[in-house]
Parts: C-alpha cells; sequence; structure tokens
C-alpha cells in the first residue's frame, strides 16, 4: 500500500528460496483425486498450509505441499527409519 514494500516484493533469502524449491512444488506423480489418501489435518496446519500457497500464487495442492513434507521428513531420518523397521521385523520374525 502506498509507498510500503509487500511482502511478494521484496527480495528472497537463500533459505526461503530453497524452501519454495523444496515444498512449495507439486512433485507428485499421482492424482489426489484418484489414488490419494485422505487424512485430516490439524486446523491450525491447514490454515499455514494455505496461506503459504496464497503467498505462492496457489500454484501447488494441499496434498502435494504434505507430500514433499513428508518426503523430506523421511530423507532427512532415513536412518532412524530403517532401524525400527529393522527392529520391528526382526521383533515379528521371533
Amino acid at each position: 500500500v502506498g509507498s510500503e514494500m509487500c511482502i511478494r516484493d521484496r527480495p528472497l533469502t537463500d533459505k526461503e528460496a530453497d524452501y519454495i524449491e523444496t515444498f512449495l512444488v507439486d512433485n507428485v506423480d499421482i492424482g489426489f483425486g484418484r489414488s490419494g489418501k485422505q487424512v485430516p489435518i490439524d486446523v491450525e496446519y491447514h490454515s499455514l498450509i494455505t496461506i503459504l500457497r496464497a503467498l505462492h500464487g496457489n500454484n501447488v495442492t494441499i496434498g502435494g505441499i504434505i507430500n514433499n513434507m513428508l518426503k523430506e521428513h523421511f530423507d532427512l531420518h532415513e536412518a532412524e527409519i530403517t532401524g525400527l523397521l529393522n527392529k520391528n521385523t526382526k521383533l515379528n520374525n521371533r
């Protein structure tokens, strides 16, 4: 408004640009309407994701953002998840 700079007008930091490239893109090959699964999410998280979508021009689906977040989580914690899965498999094979 007036001479005030809008958030969209200021340059992005490197971390902000990385966040957009990682999470605010649709990298999902499946159509969520056809073969994706519906899950309830907290209203607060839904609101935050909706705002992020709007700030980025709504060029990504909520399902796409959640899928990207899950991928990042599983990539980041791959060793711990693999260890837990291996322990569970060993327990089930006793």
